[in-house]
């Protein structure tokens, strides 16, 4: 994702100004706003994310302290303790994602405005030209192609940005299992 979106917009830009280059300047004029609203919700978002996937640890290891150590939480009448600590786990990551809901609904239909705002502004201009015969319509179909091809590329950064938080987040907990010191039993 890292290479391919930065490819793909490049090229389609490239690609824009060969067919014709008044319209390629349109594109790159909506370019900052795209990356503008594209970096904010990631600012927004990814924060949400890593919060949600700690709260998410956290839950998973209360169930597996209980669910390993039932004998004990019984023996020592701790049921409603223990069921207690999950429920503010729980609501906690239910507050979490509450939030990152809230922040993708605010921010991603401006997103998905402004996605669809490019190629019906270019359709319309790139209608306009072909009508006074300054592009022909093969180039116009092309050039929706590229303007798709672009649209598509952030709002799969968008929506692959979360997965790569959680691949961080993942490789930072891996890392520091790797590097914890080691216990070995001898048996003696």
């Amino acid at each position: 994702i890292v290479i391919r979106v930065p490819l793909m917009v490049i090229f389609s830009f490239i690609m824009s100004l060969t067919i014709n280059a008044r319209l390629a300047l349109i594109f790159l004029g909506m370019l900052p706003i795209v990356l503008f609203l594209l970096f904010m919700i990631i600012k927004v978002v990814n924060p949400l994310f890593q919060k949600i996937f700690k709260k998410y640890d956290n839950l998973n290891n209360s169930v597996q302290e209980n669910v390993s150590g039932i004998r004990v939480v019984k023996a020592f009448a701790r049921e409603k303790f223990e069921i207690k600590k999950f429920l503010s786990h729980n609501n906690r990551y239910y507050e979490l994602n509450m939030q990152l809901s809230k922040t993708w609904v605010k921010y991603y239909p401006i997103f998905q405005f402004i996605g669809t705002l490019l190629p019906v502004t270019m359709a319309i201009l790139g209608g306009v030209m072909v009508m006074r015969e300054e592009m022909d319509i093969g180039s116009l179909v092309a050039y929706a192609g590229l303007i798709n091809q672009f649209v598509d590329a952030f709002v799969l950064l968008i929506c692959e940005s979360s997965k790569m938080v959680l691949n961080n987040d993942y490789m930072v907990d891996t890392f520091e299992y790797l590097n914890m010191p080691k216990q070995m039993n001898t048996g003696s």
